[in-house]
């Protein structure tokens, strides 16, 4: 058994680098859960949006929302920014209400346009999200490579949707 020093010690294990920990899964379990979602659906919009829905939601908004209730400090610092407990509390209060509705869509089945709309409200507050980040760039130049690269993960992720999405609706 290692001594309780070693985990102080080692800037891996350490408690600051829970916002690594957090983007790190989510670059990693978003992929992974739109690729199952499409291979699970077969060609299939619904099928597809059905398994998207939960997971892109589950994850995304569920780690997110963990991230700003627990972690908010140091979630702020690792974006170059300041922290706002009050904020960022409610923002991720409002994360983990998506990702507990998106379980309960999944679980109760409550069906197609529960799914779309619930898709379609997470994927709204990521892309404003994505704006402020942009704004921050330009107007505070912010240049955080997380900052940064948050819009464009917006992007892709807004196109891996919009096909069972639209699909779906018809």
């Amino acid at each position: 058994m290692k001594p309780l020093y070693f985990y102080r010690a080692n800037p891996y294990l350490s408690f600051m680098n829970i916002a690594k920990f957090f983007e790190i899964s989510r670059l990693t379990a978003l992929p992974a859960g739109i690729f199952t979602a499409y291979l699970v659906g077969k060609g299939n919009p619904e099928t597809t949006l059905h398994y998207l829905s939960f997971l892109v939601i589950f994850i995304l908004s569920g780690l997110t929302g963990v991230e700003g209730v627990f972690f908010g400090k140091t979630s702020a610092d690792s974006m170059g920014r300041q922290p706002d407990s009050g904020y960022q509390k409610q923002s991720g209060g409002a994360n983990l209400a998506f990702a507990v509705t998106a379980v309960l869509v999944f679980v109760f089945n409550w069906g197609r346009l529960a799914e779309v709309t619930l898709l379609t409200v997470t994927l709204l507050f990521f892309a404003f999200s994505a704006t402020f980040h942009a704004r921050e760039i330009v107007a505070q130049r912010n240049l955080n490579v997380k900052n940064m690269l948050r819009p464009l993960w917006t992007l892709l992720l807004l196109a891996a949707c919009a096909w069972p999405l639209v699909k779906s609706l018809y």
